[in-house]
């Protein structure tokens, strides 16, 4: 009777590993169609932000939500994986990075759908003694030219800019195509008044 009781107990775990195997490898099967679709990298005031980053930021190049882990490493190996974990959740809306691939600084975007004051806090802290230079900015209320750079990439590089603050970088419009459509046009930096 105690080897019928364990005989079923091992088949019945046998045949509850089995079904759990095929289940999994239903889940793990690469589907033939996508239940996903396209959607937008940026919202419309990340946008905003982003096109004026990329004239502000002329000689920098722009990286959209950039995890904090892939910007820092641990002091101690032995604690990467904790801290990996710990701050892969965690990204700033466009991270500045200079020719040699180092981030200077990071952007978030301020205003109804920005992020926690709390969760700014933890990057500012974080980056600030990472060296990185960390902003939020309102698409509606930009800082000046000058002060932006400045904290971005020192004053040195400020000096250095062929603009004043009040020229803006670059400036895009709309104009009529022959067809009857409409395309963006970039305007030079040097050649545009402020708006």
């Amino acid at each position: 009777m105690t080897f019928t009781l364990l005989l079923g107990m091992a088949l019945g775990a046998a045949l509850l590993f089995l079904r759990d195997e095929l289940v999994g490898r239903a889940h793990r099967r690469v589907p033939k169609t996508w239940p996903l679709t396209v959607r937008p990298v940026v919202s419309s005031s990340e946008k905003r932000v982003w096109i004026w980053l990329t004239g502000a930021m002329y000689d920098h190049q722009i990286l959209l939500k950039l995890p904090i882990a892939r910007m820092t490493a641990p002091n101690s190996q032995a604690e990467a994986e904790h801290w990996y974990k710990k701050l892969n959740g965690i990204y700033c809306t466009f991270a500045i990075c200079n020719q040699r691939g180092k981030i200077v600084g990071c952007v978030d975007v301020g205003g109804a759908d920005g992020q926690s004051v709390r969760n700014q806090a933890v990057k500012k802290a974080l980056l600030n003694q990472c060296g990185i230079a960390y902003w939020v900015i309102d698409p509606e209320n930009r800082p000046s030219l000058a002060q932006f750079r400045a904290a971005m990439v020192g004053d040195a590089a400020v000096e250095a800019m062929p603009f004043n603050e009040h020229e803006q970088l670059f400036r895009v419009d709309t104009e009529k195509t022959p067809s009857g459509g409409s395309r963006s046009v970039h305007h030079s930096a040097m050649a545009c008044a402020a708006t």
